[in-house]
């Protein structure tokens, strides 16, 4: 999926599951492999942009989670096209 993401959108970047390790520098927000963005807080975990709205029934709305967390339960991550 990473791979199909990465020709999708040459100009981003995109972090394949096994790619562990926090980028440097670390982007404000991602979009992860359901296309769902997810932004970095003040104390570096992640957090579904979703989850202030309303109608928000998303089971990951009230994840925040580690880099690695994210990476691997949602992953590719892929830079937020308001970030490029």
């Amino acid at each position: 999926m990473a791979e199909a993401r990465r020709r999708q959108h040459p100009g981003w970047t995109t972090w394949a599951p096994d790619e562990q390790g926090e980028p440097v520098p670390v982007p404000a927000e991602v979009v992860d492999g359901e296309g769902e963005a997810w932004t970095r807080t003040s104390t570096g975990t992640w957090y579904l942009l979703s989850l202030s709205h309303p109608d928000c029934h998303d089971e990951r709305d009230a994840d925040f989670l580690t880099w690695s967390e994210l990476i691997d339960e949602y992953g590719p991550l892929t830079t937020h096209e308001r970030a490029v």
